[in-house]
């Protein structure tokens, strides 16, 4: 058996990798990620050549983009990822990877 994270090789029925730790219920669901982005094609025009987690947002020089939260009295910036499609340029997902779980604002063009 071995790890299907870092490739270690394991005794058979372990449940955690000895060399990098990863659950292998964990590194399971991460092999099946990986697996459909692998095998993602642009539903316009059918190329497989994507480019993922392309990150947009947070501060730029000109100000704060991207989706706001509120924290308290603070307003944050969301990291925010797109994958596109290299050959027709069309954004295929927009997604946030970190807690989502936020006071989001709602109120485009407000701080």
């Amino acid at each position: 058996m071995f790890c299907r994270y870092c490739g270690q090789q394991l005794p058979d029925g372990a449940k955690f990798c000895k060399n990098c730790g990863t659950s292998m219920a964990q590194a399971d669901k991460f092999r099946e990620s990986m697996e459909d982005r692998i095998r993602m094609k642009c539903p316009y025009c059918g190329s497989e050549r994507i480019a993922i987690d392309i990150s947009w947002g947070k501060t730029a020089d000109v100000g704060n983009i991207g989706l706001k939260y509120n924290e308290g009295i603070f307003i944050g910036v969301a990291q925010v990822y797109s994958d596109l499609c290299l050959d027709c340029k069309s954004i295929l997902r927009t997604y946030v990877k970190d807690d989502t779980n936020k006071n989001w604002n709602h109120n485009p063009g407000t701080f």
